[in-house]
């Protein structure tokens, strides 16, 4: 009499099982893990910063006026007036030539009371714009043009010196605030500073002294150039995170 012997197949499914687990396994350690993107906030912050300027030149806008019955009439008196202007100016020293450049010349017709008719004569004028080296002299080219037949004044302007440099070290002196109120708020928010984002600036300056429509000046007329300030405001946007 025989017997069959059947092993207990505990062992090969105990196997099998542990084949399986280190399949999952293999396939969990292939799987792509997914960055998380850290925390990131974008602030936004000012700076202002405020440059002296010190005029080097001034230039002034000045002409002459004239009337008379006829077109051409008037045309010759504003033209003979405004040569003796120029040449004023060259013979007291105050500005060559080169210095000197027509801004516009105008000719109207004028008309009498009542209905618009034909013309009882003709306005004429030219201005001029004259540049002066010496700002402390401004007030004399004036007189000197005036006595020499400007009966019109309609400017002054001061021009500071290197107005772009004075501009860039505003520009970087409020970037510089911009960035230190920046820093500022990353210490106080325990992040730092990853980078700037935008930047947009404005910057202005305060008017110079202007003279408009004067018919007459006065004996050695006194003309202050004093300062001019250039300001800067910087809008800056920073991104802070850990």
């Amino acid at each position: 009499m025989s017997f069959a012997v059947f092993q207990k197949p505990a062992v090969r499914w105990g196997s099998a099982a542990a084949l399986v687990l280190v399949a999952f396994a293999l396939v969990g350690a292939h799987r792509p893990v997914q960055a998380v993107a850290p925390s990131t906030t974008v602030v936004t912050v000012a700076g202002v910063a405020t440059e002296t300027l010190t005029p080097a030149q001034a230039v002034v806008d000045l002409g002459v006026t004239a009337s008379d019955a006829s077109a051409a009439g008037a045309l010759a008196t504003v033209a003979h007036r405004v040569a003796a202007v120029v040449q004023r100016l060259s013979a007291a020293g105050l500005v060559p030539a080169a210095a000197v450049r027509t801004g516009a010349v105008s000719l109207y017709p004028q008309y009498g009371p009542g209905a618009p008719g034909s013309p009882v004569g003709y306005q004429a004028s030219e201005t001029l714009r004259v540049t002066v080296s010496d700002v402390g002299r401004a007030g004399d080219l004036i007189d000197q043009a005036v006595a020499a037949g400007a009966n019109q004044v309609d400017g002054l302007t001061f021009l500071p010196a290197h107005p772009r440099a004075v501009a860039a070290a505003a520009y970087r002196q409020a970037l510089a605030e911009a960035a230190a109120q920046a820093e500022a708020l990353a210490e106080d928010t325990h992040t730092r500073v990853l980078g700037l984002v935008s930047v947009d600036t404005t910057a202005s300056a305060a008017p110079s002294p202007v003279f408009q429509n004067a018919t007459a000046a006065a004996p050695r007329l006194p003309v202050y150039p004093g300062t001019q300030q250039e300001t800067v405001t910087v809008v800056a946007r920073y991104r802070l995170g850990p």
